[in-house]
């Protein structure tokens, strides 16, 4: 775009360290870039006199008026392609140059022989513009310097590989997505390793040992979580699956071949995987998807892969290859759920790998992403070999940045109070004290508290809107009424719509009301009286366009005896279908339909004949599934009318589901009855439990439960008592047989007992009975007694795949073989002591097996995640041994302020043969202090044999 020009240089030396230090040199020819040109990839070719060769100096140009062109905007990789260059003598890894070096520089060119060049697939977005797909570039150097770069876009894409991030960059991306934004990640072993920036922003440091950066001896938090190593090592602890939803240690490596291995960049061989076996393409798992429209693609069909012949050997174009991510997965009633990534997340496709299955999937916060996982997805099957696309994957990518794409609806800018400057949220105008808090269970990684004082006001200036209605919602609650949500006309300062906050624990409220476009500027208020504690987050105004763009199916009017809503949604989520109806005559209900597992929270009558505004929340619990839901507004005589009917996403953490058991509250046993002459009253050494006293009589006590819809349920308490039998039984009243009894003998030490009952369709739907009972003579403390399904038993795990159901691949399946590899997250001493086993199980297909052959073995697994809890922990697992007394169970953790090595606890088996329950009680310091605990969890076998099986972490109530 500019023309050539003659330029006259002269050789300048290169320093000793310019890898570290850059060149230092003095500029030649500079180039101011105009304002017209659009922002994109460019390259200055330098073409020498004579025979020597050119060279090219790539560069993008951001835009001048960011999100003015195109609301997609992409990264180059900038921090990865240093991290990998070695231009003056090194880069942060062992290369032909020499050692690795723990800092270098962007002040040097890049070796365009060496792997630094190649981090970015320039074919993909030839693809694009191919396309016709617009997009606006930067690189993430310039996210890190400006984390308000994101703010204009609607769409965040990065293809290619974006290993390497700072702090800042993470952060920026955690808001983006905190505040509606969407991301679309085309890419493999992203987000591993963190990076400081240096020297005014023109260097990066990474240590890749925690333990060798000079800021991991210090204790400020601040500072801590900016040590340079891998994002879920000890020091940072804070997995990239949180911001991506797939890690590279879930998958690590795939190079599938056909005819024979391949010859690795610095000799020898890549580590390959039979194509045949299913390595290198993804097999699809929710062909109901967006992603898959137009594909005709079934459950277990191939994805992105196909074989060619050259010269008459055969060699595959592939999609999942290369450094590759995924997630821990494993099966819970017939989906693949994962471990240790959000709630929601959804395999859409999965492919085998080295350390587990690169998958393609998606996740909701209060924005979407979507990760293919696979840095080899936009490279191959764009023409960078054989000048072949392969449609399948092109299709998956353009439907993908198609599904994302389109507008951010809420009118409201930082609503998920995701970015702070100078104490308050970014975007508002704030008077009193507030503070960023993370509150579990809300959206996005930070909410707005307004602690209890003088109270505070916040407000934000909200442009003219030219729908005829607004839509005002949140997720929050207070302690007390009179905290509001409001907005004005900014010049009357009449009300167009406002909702209190609720005193209600994490409550999705919504409100409307009309406004005329003719009335100017806006004002949104959140006003808290003092002595109000406010907890507040994903704050949305739509109009009326937004709204109907978010609507599953759109929003929708109707009239008829009855009128229905509704689409194909996703589980693990909370659903708010609202509208307003009204009636003839008589009255309407509205009721849910579906193919499996919704449930309405809370229910509505229409009876009035003028328009009534309704809500009602809806959820289904399995995350994974994706069923067809209707929504149905009947009336019991004559027509309903309805309008602005919608199904809205509120990808929220579901509220939580009323116990099942109900423990005692208060000073009393209630709602506990008593049976017998002994006494029940709260046990004075711990205020979590009651004691029953039996010292005259034979004593028990029993609660009626609700109720339960058929399936398999966990019955769990822990128990502490004098040399006494206590018998622990769930069944209907009466002289029928429980369906679970079990007697316990109770000591000096809390004891855990737990027991799996299923309970089918006519048990479910009858009144249940649970019951303690305790010999004359006894003395029993009870506490945490819980009756849970069994999918929301693994749904609490804080490990993950303790069942070690390992998915399979399809070929796999079909030919009954097993996964016999380490699963993630496991290593053993020695390595080969540890595997998978398909003849000795608890529950499922398969355990994990420890063998000394050869003197003593050790299986160990770290728990990546950070486990921050005011509560104890509790471990659980069932273990089976050959010798007796040969294995030893432990948790080792370390505080961040201790050693790690601090044993948390411990389990050393008595009997041989027979599988064992391990329950161990993991205090992490006092009741209603929190701790981060971090640590491993370890077997040690001194001989034989030993079998592990349903190993869960949760806390303890």
């Amino acid at each position: 775009m500019a023309p050539a020009r003659e330029v006259r240089g002269r050789e300048q030396p290169v320093p000793a360290r310019a890898f570290e230090s850059g060149c230092g040199w003095e500029a030649s020819a500079s180039l101011r870039v105009p304002e017209a040109w659009p922002s994109g990839a460019y390259v200055a070719r330098l073409r020498p006199r004579g025979e020597a060769p050119s060279r090219d100096i790539p560069f993008c140009v951001r835009a001048a008026s960011p999100g003015a062109a195109s609301r997609i905007l992409t990264l180059v990789p900038d921090c990865t392609t240093q991290a990998y260059n070695a231009w003056g003598g090194a880069s942060l890894y062992v290369s032909a140059y020499g050692p690795a070096n723990p800092i270098v520089s962007f002040l040097r060119p890049i070796d365009l022989g060496g792997p630094g060049a190649r981090q970015w697939p320039r074919n993909f977005l030839d693809w694009l513009a191919g396309e016709g797909i617009a997009l606006e570039l930067a690189s993430d150097a310039d996210l890190h310097r400006d984390p308000s770069l994101l703010d204009p876009y609607d769409l965040l894409l990065l293809f290619g590989h974006h290993e390497y991030w700072s702090r800042r960059m993470r952060d920026a991306l955690d808001a983006f997505v905190g505040n509606g934004g969407r991301v679309l990640l085309l890419a493999g072993n992203t987000l591993y390793m963190q990076v400081r920036f240096e020297a005014d922003g023109t260097s990066i440091r990474c240590h890749k040992r925690a333990s060798e950066d000079p800021w991991f001896p210090r204790e400020e938090p601040d500072l801590r979580r900016l040590v340079t190593t891998a994002w879920d090592v000890p020091r940072v602890l804070d997995p990239p699956e949180r911001s991506t939803g797939l890690a590279y240690r879930n998958a690590g490596w795939t190079s599938p071949v056909v005819d024979g291995p391949m010859p690795g960049p610095l000799g020898g061989l890549f580590p390959t995987f039979p194509a045949g076996e299913g390595f290198g393409g993804y097999r699809v798992l929710e062909p109901r998807h967006p992603a898959f429209e137009g594909l005709a693609r079934r459950s277990g069909d191939l994805l992105g892969r196909v074989e060619r012949l050259v010269e008459g050997r055969r060699f595959a174009i592939v999609s999942a290859s290369g450094e590759v991510d995924g997630a821990n997965l494993e099966w819970v009633a017939g989906r693949a759920v994962a471990s240790g990534s959000p709630r929601n997340l959804l395999s859409l496709a999965i492919a085998p790998a080295m350390l587990g299955f690169v998958a393609l999937a998606t996740f909701d916060d209060v924005g979407t992403v979507a990760n293919a996982g696979s840095a080899a997805w936009p490279r191959y099957p764009f023409g960078l070999v054989e000048g072949r696309t392969l449609d399948d994957i092109a299709r998956v990518s353009r439907n993908l940045l198609d599904w994302l794409s389109r507008p951010r609806r809420s009118l409201v800018r930082n609503g998920g109070f995701e970015r702070w400057e100078g104490g308050k949220p970014v975007g508002f105008e704030v008077e009193g004290t507030v503070r960023p808090c993370p509150e579990p269970g809300l959206a996005g990684r930070t909410a707005l508290e307004v602690p209890t004082g003088e109270g505070a006001r916040l407000v934000q200036g909200i442009e003219a809107v030219a729908g005829p209605r607004l839509y005002l919602g949140f997720t929050g609650s207070a302690t007390a009424p009179g905290a509001e949500v409001s907005v004005r006309e900014s010049g009357s300062g009449r009300t167009l719509v406002s909702s209190p906050i609720p005193v209600e624990k994490d409550s999705c409220r919504w409100a409307f009301g009309d406004v005329s476009p003719a009335e100017g500027s806006l004002s949104l208020e959140v006003s808290v009286p003092g002595g109000v504690r406010v907890t507040l987050d994903r704050l949305e105004l739509l109009d009326s366009s937004g709204r109907s763009r978010e609507a599953v199916g759109g929003v929708r009017r109707g009239s008829g005896p009855r009128v229905e809503v509704g689409g194909v949604v996703e589980g693990g989520n909370v659903y708010l279908l609202s509208g307003e109806a009204w009636v003839e005559r008589g009255s309407a209900e509205v009721r849910a339909e579906a193919a499996e597992g919704w449930t309405l929270i809370g229910t509505t009558r229409i009876d009035a004949r003028d328009p009534t505004w309704f809500q009602v929340l809806a959820e289904n619990r399995r995350p994974g599934s994706s069923v067809p839901v209707r929504f149905i507004l009947e009336a019991a005589e004559g027509l309903v009318h309805a309008r602005d009917l919608a199904l809205l996403p509120l990808r929220v953490a579901s509220p939580p589901s009323p116990p099942l058991v109900e423990n005692p509250a208060g000073s009393g046993p209630d709602p506990w009855r008593t049976v017998g002459a002994g006494s029940v009253e709260r046990d004075p050494t711990d205020p979590r439990a009651f004691r029953i006293d039996a010292a005259r009589a034979e004593t028990a006590v029993e609660q009626t439960l609700r109720p339960l819809a058929p399936g398999r349920f966990l019955l769990s308490a822990w128990l502490r008592g004098k040399g006494t039998t206590a018998t622990v039984a769930l069944g209907p009243p009466g002289p029928d047989t429980p369906l679970l009894r079990a007697e316990v003998e109770a000591t000096g030490e809390w004891r855990a007992v737990q027991r799996e009952v299923e309970i089918g369709a006519a048990a479910g739907a009858r009144e249940l009975r649970l019951s303690i009972q305790v010999e004359s003579g006894g003395d029993l403390s009870v506490r945490s007694v819980r009756l849970r399904p069994i999918e929301e038993v693994l749904g609490e795990d804080l490990f993950g795949n303790g069942d070690f159901e390992m998915l399979p691949s399809p070929q796999e399946a079909a030919s009954g073989a097993d996964w016999t590899r380490t699963p993630p997250n496991w290593v053993a001493l020695p390595r080969e002591a540890l595997s998978l086993d398909a003849s000795v199980f608890s529950r499922g297909r398969r355990s994990l097996r420890l063998l000394a052959e050869r003197g003593e073995a050790r299986g160990y697994a770290r728990v990546a995640d950070p486990i921050r809890t005011t509560l104890p922990l509790r471990l659980r697992a069932k273990v089976r041994c050959t010798d007796a007394g040969a294995l030893r169970l432990r948790w080792l953790a370390g505080r961040f302020s201790e050693t790690p090595g601090h044993e948390l606890g411990a389990f050393l088996n008595a009997r041989a043969g027979e599988w064992e329950t391990v329950d161990l009680s993991l205090a992490p310091g006092p009741l209603g202090a929190e701790e981060a605990l971090e640590g491993w969890i370890v077997l040690d076998l001194s001989r034989g044999a030993a079998w592990l099986d349903e190993v869960t972490v949760e806390e303890d109530p």
